[in-house]
């Protein structure tokens, strides 16, 4: 199994030491719990390079049993079960060597936090022999800071901000070298899971919305459908009643500052089918008149784009608390604010909320999460 990063997440001097078994590959006996190996990939992390998806294990053309797995430092990498050797690893994204110690000055680190390879990890397609990934490619500027534990606010020992626009790749390696067969570049970051398929077509989909289907042998773009909520989740395909179907979830709300809105929602599409219903999105931005605030519409952006950060009640960020807001700033000062922010919190205007989503997110805080 997967592990994640040490805590805090930049100031490593808070925890000396390699930080076992963080960043690693665990093996346990399934029957007892004992620990049988590791495989640590990054000692003493500043970087947030944790393990978040399940490894791929399977055994090649030469009888070795592989276990295949991929992480945040952007890597795909493969380790012998038998001899806990490395056999390859191979970059999926953008990846710049960092400095072994972060700085209050900043450091530029790619991928990183919310880079590299996310919640899905890489997809066997034993029809081609290959391994498919789909990654982050961002970069960020990580400051050390000063760390203080408690127990109900975040703290990750200094702050990150993005650096460039976000983007993602889904790329195809050799299952048995590592080698790549071919990648493609995507406009959104991929965190999706990829599907292939025996019938020699994968499936997968970006943080802007779009359905991605690839020919499995070149890498050929077959189809790309907006799907009007960014795509996060599984990808299925199944038979029933003799017509094949594939279902998704599109409309992710978790951490999506780097791509579209939606409804969360399962879509379900067939070989032929006609188009039976359209999912709801949030309004495009651009240029439209701006009507009365509606606060049904601003808790729902809030729920999509903001709780994940601030906390359902607003109060998760150490001296950010939205309950206290208006001690701080009045309404037209807190919209200003979200529309222009100061890191780390992330930009939204206009590529993912337009003018009116920013008059009713902020009505609701103020209605409903400050007192």
């Amino acid at each position: 199994m997967p592990v994640g990063n040490p805590w805090p997440d930049i100031d490593k001097a808070y925890r000396p030491g390699g930080n076992l078994f963080t960043d690693s590959i665990v093996s346990l006996d399934a029957r007892t719990g004992a620990l049988l190996w590791w495989h640590q990939v990054t000692p003493e992390d500043w970087e947030d390079k944790d393990l978040v998806a399940a490894p791929v294990v399977y055994r090649d053309s030469e009888a070795r049993d592989l276990l295949v797995f991929a992480g945040k430092d952007g890597y795909v990498r493969a380790i012998d079960r038998d001899t806990r050797q490395e056999v390859f690893h191979t970059p999926v994204t953008t990846i710049v060597t960092s400095p072994d110690t972060p700085s209050t000055s900043g450091i530029r680190t790619c991928p990183g936090y919310a880079g590299g390879v996310e919640w899905n990890g890489p997809a066997l397609d034993p029809l081609n022999n290959t391994l498919v990934t789909g990654s982050v490619d961002v970069c960020f500027i990580v400051r050390l800071g000063a760390t203080k534990y408690s127990a109900t606010e975040a703290n990750f020992g200094g702050t990150v901000e993005p650096d460039g626009p976000a983007t993602g790749w889904v790329t195809a390696v050799d299952a048995e070298t590592g080698q790549v067969r071919w990648k493609y570049h995507a406009e959104k970051p991929v965190v999706a899971g990829v599907t292939p398929t025996a019938g020699g077509v994968t499936f997968t989909g970006d943080l802007n919305g779009n359905l991605l289907v690839f020919n499995s042998k070149s890498g050929e773009l077959v189809s790309k459908v907006k799907t009007g909520g960014a795509l996060a989740g599984g990808v299925v395909t199944y038979e029933a009643g003799g017509k094949q179907y594939l279902a998704f979830a599109s409309g992710n709300l978790s951490r999506n500052a780097f791509g579209t809105l939606g409804v969360p929602s399962v879509v379900i599409m067939g070989l032929g089918a006609r188009a039976a219903a359209t999912s709801a999105t949030a309004p495009a931005s651009g240029s439209s008149p701006t009507g009365a605030a509606n606060l049904a519409k601003g808790r729902k952006v809030y729920e999509q784009v903001c709780a994940s950060c601030h906390g359902p009640d607003g109060n998760l960020v150490a001296g950010h608390a939205l309950s206290t807001l208006e001690s701080r700033r009045d309404r037209a000062a807190t919209l200003a604010y979200i529309k222009d922010p100061k890191p780390p919190m992330p930009k939204l205007y206009p590529d993912l909320l337009n003018q009116q989503s920013l008059v009713d997110v902020t009505s609701y805080i103020y209605e409903d999460l400050v007192h």
